[in-house]
């Protein structure tokens, strides 16, 4: 049984720390070897020029790991 998007944004409110969940990650997709998320943007993730922090991106990559594992679980 494949982990679905409601249980996977559950993982994300309850598991991760409140600076992780400030994000607004979203789960859209998740099957028995992905794990799709949306991260919105936002002026505060941005960095001077505008440019995506790569600290957002790279916490956006690691939290999708983490749902990616639950879901091949």
């Amino acid at each position: 049984m494949t982990l679905t998007t409601a249980e996977a944004d559950r993982i994300l409110a309850d598991s991760f720390a409140p600076w992780v969940q400030a994000l607004g990650l979203s789960v859209t997709d998740t099957g028995e070897r992905h794990a799709v998320l949306r991260l919105p943007w936002s002026d505060r993730l941005a960095r001077e020029g505008g440019a995506l922090s790569g600290h957002a991106l790279m916490a956006a990559a690691d939290t999708a790991s983490v749902i990616a594992g639950s879901a091949a679980r």
